[in-house]
């Protein structure tokens, strides 16, 4: 009798199969790649051998009757697993360094599809032997025997498997060798380890082979068919800076223009061969438009690529920055940009993508909505040709373990990845990145674009091809700041008393401190002083011409959203405005001052805020003042090193006009490196090198983290009746109390951005002090409700630590 195997409910095993064989492949048939022809077959391998498990009579009655197996025998992955590595020790695959390790990888990738990747050690029996497995790896196996028993029973799947190409894998359940294929893997996991940094290679295939399959059996299992690539016009940028401004409105447009154009014409002199895994730089003050610089220069490098590669294989741009306020910016200016290609109409997500772990989850073709599983899948897969996303998304990939970031690494293959203010990268980390790119680069054909007004030293100098030629020139002429250094740390007092003096000599000022409690008390104290001259900003603007004005993550994201769009037309109108912020304001946020204040910090950060002053250019010059505040944090959240290195920097310094920024940035970050410690990049590297992704010892790569988080609280904050009720109604019944797991998280993906609209992550140490109730779980989600704001919310400054916080003005 013909028996049907389905992979899921209505769906041919063996078409899916064949599906996800062809997919993996197609994935992974990339010229970029430089083994290709190899890891091309062995993704087809893995494809096809990753669901034979569900052959067996206990996965198909499983499927069908929902029914459970003692032992777990109704689980597949470990099957699969051993019959990949079995197919890819005995086809005969294309000779490359490094082939004999891919029936290891091959398990590895096949054994981990449904959840994280793991060093190879902790699924393989100790010394290679069966017998001598312990745990659950010792109970797999047992359930190993009986499904390949079940097999040999009854053997109406063979047919299935030959016509798939796959008779080793039938000649192994007929008379399977586990101690001589376990004993195999071991060895190459020893070998593995031996392997020093030429093991490198091996974990970026092992993370390929992985991303392919992931995202060919999502996609196969989801009946979801893959699009044909977009069209994006070389001169997309171009066409629309020209129409949006035909001819410079003034001085600062018409160096725009210029800058842009010296730009463009590097690029487009270049030598074909000489782009693929080459690094570039673009080096220019802030303000001369370096975000749709670097949005042009990535489309004519791509322009470029297609020619060498073909349509269907023209680059991927991946556009990452370090913060989600300034992605949002840069999101919509890009949107706008292409709407020369869609005029009047939406821009499909095939074209533009916006990913971070708020963004709204939609997908639209030129045809059609996807329903939200479909749509989370392609996001998470960066199925766009421009995707604008942040560090963490892009560097949790690369030095990555997890299946949810993983399932994007294939199209980084011959990608052009711009990295807009790399400085904002953990300095700590640069060798360790520096690395990976390397290896990328040589490997994967992986197009850099590095753009900052603050040259980082991220990749070696040697390797870097500026596309200006003379970016020292372009600050030479720029004279709209000159930075004002005070000797002495003050005391608080004497601090604010010198803020107020600056803000009555300049009308407006924002001054920037270290922390959330530094930004707190300065601000209590300028309010005390000022009360009844300029009106604080609440809930909404104050109806006065002179606004004090405080921004930090204390604050909900909704607030600070609606403070900084506020501040942007009041001061644009000339109205004046005192701002006391944290590091929230330093990079990429649109905000001009005709003057700002420092606490000491890191060179490039000091640069940064002075960024704010005067960036449009329309006086003759603002002042940026570093004014240090004693006991201000500034080592506590940055290193000692790195305020050692600024403190050096900035002995006997008085002021230092802007054409010297960028040398004295670059002194900074040369000195910071030599004295920072590489042996957690080190660490790391070697975790890379051996493939230890996630173990019980350490290091490993589970461990990696671009941001390090300490211990928060997260509070929901109902500033209103309204969101109170969404709470109550909508969010809580929906995700907190639903028994439907899939209904929950669709529910989530939903709502997870206003969420975070209005919640704030106190420090747990800190919000214990006055912790508001629970929303569901004591120890999860935390509410205010709107009729306790006062208690626990102070609609200016945010979540109240304590509550004796409501009547001083310092915090000790």
């Amino acid at each position: 009798m013909e028996v049907r195997y389905e992979s899921h409910p209505g769906k041919s095993l063996s078409e899916h199969l064949r599906e996800v064989g062809a997919g993996a492949r197609e994935r992974l048939d990339h010229p970029a790649l430089r083994h290709r022809t190899l890891l091309r077959e062995a993704a087809q391998f893995v494809g096809l051998a990753h669901d034979l498990g569900k052959y067996t009579p206990f996965f198909q009655a499983h499927l069908r009757e929902r029914k459970h197996f003692e032992g777990g025998l109704e689980r597949h992955a470990f099957l699969g697993a051993v019959l990949a590595a079995w197919l890819l020790s005995k086809e005969e695959l294309p000779e490359a360094p490094g082939r004999e390790f891919l029936p290891l990888l091959g398990y590895l990738a096949v054994h981990r599809h449904h959840g994280n990747l793991v060093a190879p050690e902790a699924i393989l029996p100790p010394l290679g032997d069966p017998d001598k497995a312990t745990g659950e790896l010792r109970r797999a196996l047992r359930a190993l025997l009986q499904q390949l028993q079940a097999l040999r029973q009854e053997r109406t799947w063979a047919k299935e498997w030959k016509s798939l190409g796959l008779d080793q894998a039938v000649a192994f359940v007929e008379k399977p060798d586990l101690k001589g294929l376990f004993g195999k893997l071991d060895r190459l996991a020893y070998e593995l380890n031996r392997l020093a940094e030429e093991g490198a290679r091996l974990c970026l295939w092992g993370q390929l082979l992985f991303s392919a399959l992931l995202d060919a059996d999502k996609r196969s299992a989801a009946r979801l068919e893959g699009g044909g690539r977009s069209p994006v016009p070389k001169d997309l940028v171009e066409r629309f800076l020209r129409g949006r401004h035909p001819k410079p409105r003034h001085e600062l447009d018409r160096r725009r223009q210029e800058f842009q154009q010296v730009i463009r014409r590097a690029v487009e002199a270049l030598d074909l061969e000489e782009i693929p895994g080459s690094v570039f730089s673009m080096t220019a003050p802030t303000g001369l438009g370096k975000t749709f610089a670097a949005l042009d220069v990535a489309l004519r490098l791509r322009a470029k690529l297609k020619s060498l590669w073909g349509e269907e294989r023209v680059p991927r741009v991946v556009y990452a920055l370090p913060f989600i306020t300034v992605i949002e910016q840069n999101y919509r200016a890009f949107r706008d940009a292409f709407r020369t290609v869609y005029p009047g109409g939406s821009v499909p997500e095939t074209l533009l993508l916006r990913h971070h772990h708020l963004a709204e989850i939609a997908y639209r073709t030129d045809n059609e909505i996807l329903p939200l599983d479909q749509a989370l899948l392609m996001v998470e897969a960066w199925e766009s040709e421009v995707v604008v996303t942040t560090f963490v998304q892009l560097f949790q990939t690369l030095v990555g373990y997890r299946n949810r970031f993983l399932k994007k690494f294939h199209n980084l293959v011959g990608a052009v990845v711009v990295l807009d203010e790399p400085q904002a990268l953990p300095m700590e980390y640069w060798p360790l990145l520096r690395k990976v790119f390397e290896l990328l680069r040589r490997e994967l054909g992986l197009v850099v674009l590095q753009m900052t007004a603050t040259r980082p030293l991220l990749f070696p100098e040697s390797e870097v091809r500026e596309l200006h030629p003379d970016p020292s020139a372009l600050f030479r002429g720029q004279t709209r700041t000159r930075l004002q250094v005070h000797p002495d740390e003050l005391e608080r007092e004497s601090w604010a008393e010198r803020i107020l003096e600056l803000y009555e000599e300049n009308g407006s000022l924002l001054c920037v401190v270290n922390t959330v409690r530094a930004s707190l008390e300065v601000y209590r104290a300028l309010r005390e002083r000022l009360r009844g001259r300029v009106e604080p900003f609440g809930l909404g603007p104050p109806r006065g011409d002179k606004w004090l004005v405080h921004l930090s993550t204390n604050i909900v994201p909704w607030q600070r959203k609606v403070r900084l769009r506020a501040l942007r037309r009041h001061l644009r109108a000339g109205g004046r405005a005192l701002v006391v912020s944290t590091q929230v304001v330093e990079a990429g946020v649109d905000l001009d001052f005709p003057a700002t204040v420092r606490d000491l910090g890191p060179i490039d950060a000091l640069v940064q805020v002075a960024g704010r002053c005067n960036r449009e250019g329309t006086r003759p010059e603002g002042q940026a003042y570093v004014l240090p505040l004693r006991e201000g944090g500034a080592a506590r959240v940055y290193g000692a090193i790195h305020i050692h290195v600024a403190r050096r920097l900035l002995e006997g310094l008085r002021e230092l006009p802007e054409t010297a920024y960028p040398e004295w940035v670059e002194r900074y970050f040369r000195e910071a490196q030599e004295r920072l410690s590489q042996a957690r990049a080190e660490e790391f590297w070697q975790a890379y090198c051996r493939l230890a992704y996630d173990r019980l010892e350490d290091p490993v790569l589970s461990e990696f983290h671009l941001i390090e988080s300490p211990e928060q609280v997260p509070i929901f904050v109902a500033l209103s009746p309204k969101r109170e009720r969404w709470l109550l109604e909508r969010f809580q019944p929906e995700v907190l109390r639903s028994r439907d797991p899939q209904a929950r998280r669709s529910a989530y993906l939903r709502y997870r951005k206003k969420l975070h609209d209005f919640t704030v992550r106190p420090l747990l140490r800190r919000a214990q002090q006055n912790l508001p109730p629970a929303l569901h779980d004591p120890e999860g989600l935390r509410w205010v409700p709107y009729g306790q704001l006062k208690r626990f919310y102070d609609l200016e400054t945010g979540f109240v630590w304590e509550p004796e916080e409501l009547t001083g003005a310092w915090i000790e």
